[in-house]
């Protein structure tokens, strides 16, 4: 049975998941990156893509994801099309990773963005990295060369990640499990009890470093470098001892 000892990782898109997935691996958690399986899919169905879509979005077997993207996002019939190709193939890939990581008893994570939006898998215990939806927009504008709109289009397809940061709504955090500061952002993991639509949860919170002060949370920040070797050291060891981590 997959999942038994999964973890997800979620969050909307410009909240610096990607970091924090690359942190986590750093101290030695296993990543399943639900992303990286769909660009794979994605270009396995390249045949179906241009069947259902046409030949513009496909160049020598190769998917035009932008090209693809700036459809279905205005589209809804075109996304709906386009997840009911690619997501059953999605599950039962990661399904198979998740079977794999299950036989080493350890915790891992299975980095997925719409885990909330989906529903489709029976893990009860996430992580959401959460940045405000301003944070969000200015950052996909710069990554990805977006306008405004198409961000906007883009985040309207997943639910707000105002409504998906519990933390906002918690009046008594309960342990503080993580914090790492990057040259840019501070994040940091906080465990609750309470639970929302059913799931117990971790919430990964940035603050951008000119507003790192927030009560008793933050403590005196490290830098970036120092982050980084004391992940890698920390990974070095659980190597070598073969420590089980737990979540």
């Amino acid at each position: 049975m997959a999942f038994k000892f999964a973890k997800v990782l979620t969050g909307g898109i410009g909240t610096g998941k990607s970091t924090a997935s690359s942190l986590f691996f750093l101290h030695g958690f296993q990543i399943i990156d639900a992303d990286k399986i769909a660009h794979t899919v994605l270009n396995r169905e390249a045949e179906i893509i241009k069947k259902e879509f046409g030949d513009d979005f496909v160049n020598n077997k190769i998917v035009n994801r932008k090209k693809l993207g700036k459809l279905v996002f205005k589209n809804p019939d075109a996304l709906k099309k386009l997840e009911d190709i690619l997501h059953p193939k999605i599950y039962s890939e990661i399904e198979a990773q998740s079977e794999k990581l299950d036989k080493f008893g350890i915790p891992y994570l299975i980095d997925l963005p719409l885990f909330f939006e989906k529903k489709n898998y029976p893990i009860q215990e996430s992580i959401l990295v959460y940045a405000p939806r301003e944070i969000q927009i200015k950052r996909v504008m710069e990554r990805d060369n977006l306008s405004r709109d198409e961000v906007e289009k883009r985040l309207n397809a997943q639910i707000d990640i105002e409504e998906k940061s519990v933390l906002e709504r918690i009046k008594h955090a309960k342990t503080l499990t993580l914090r790492v500061e990057t040259s840019r952002d501070i994040f940091f993991a906080i465990y609750c009890k309470e639970s929302w639509r059913g799931r117990s949860y971790i919430t990964v919170k940035y603050k951008t470093t000119n507003n790192a002060n927030n009560g008793n949370l933050v403590e005196t920040p490290i830098s970036a470098p120092i982050a980084i070797l004391a992940s890698l050291i920390i990974a070095l060891f659980i190597l070598l001892n073969k420590s089980k981590i737990k979540l």
